[in-house]
């Protein structure tokens, strides 16, 4: 469980986009990656958004009873939350950069690619 380890060297490499201002970037250094790196990039993607998700359940916020909030009460957090709304909120931030360069991506992703990594983004929402 150590996804934020994981997710650090992540964004060390510099090859995906950690917010939605980075992804016209990253689209454009795309075509100078290396052929290995494009050709593992579908596998880190799902990955990266799989740490995302792992860290956004391990986050979300919860009520008094230990239960997760829906959507539109976990808006109404204020910082009593111990920070959480701001991690959870980043992390969905990187989950739509993720999403949006996979979509922009001069490549075309094999299989189920696109669809798991839509479905991963969902369940963060």
């Amino acid at each position: 469980e150590q996804y934020g380890a994981a997710l650090d060297i992540i964004r060390q490499l510099k090859i995906l986009p950690m917010s939605i201002d980075s992804v016209e970037q990253k689209v454009n250094s795309f075509k100078y990656y290396e052929e290995e790196i494009r050709q593992s990039l579908p596998d880190v993607l799902l990955a990266t958004m799989n740490i995302l998700l792992m860290m956004y359940k391990k986050n979300r916020p919860t009520n008094a009873t230990g239960s997760r909030l829906n959507q539109s009460a976990s808006l109404s957090f204020t910082i009593d939350d111990g920070g959480r709304n701001a991690t959870v909120m980043g992390l969905r931030e990187n989950a739509r950069a993720l999403i949006t360069f996979a979509g922009m991506m001069p490549y075309r992703l094999p299989g189920d690619t696109s669809a798991r990594l839509v479905q991963m983004e969902v369940l963060m929402n």
